[in-house]
């Protein structure tokens, strides 16, 4: 396998285990109901797993910038700068 196609597997999963963590924040209406006397260790775990996700969010759009770059650079030589 090409590293190409393991990137696009990669890619494709991680949308998949994004949309699935969206799925699971939405049952937290339910979590909320069963803990109406206060927070749980889940309350934190969900403040954890949002810092997680929210740099990962950022790391992959600072990706797709370079990876857009180098395409760029690629395809037009001339802009790159000297060494």
């Amino acid at each position: 396998m090409s590293i190409f196609a393991t990137f696009g597997h990669r890619a494709a999963a991680l949308k998949r285990s994004a949309r699935a963590f969206a799925q699971d924040a939405r049952c937290t209406e339910i979590y909320v109901s069963d803990t109406a006397n206060g927070a749980g260790d889940a309350d934190y775990d969900l403040l954890y797993a949002a810092a997680d996700l929210e740099a990962a969010a950022r790391e992959l759009r600072q990706m797709h910038a370079r990876v857009e770059q180098r395409r760029a650079d690629q395809t037009n030589p001339h802009l790159i700068a000297a060494e």
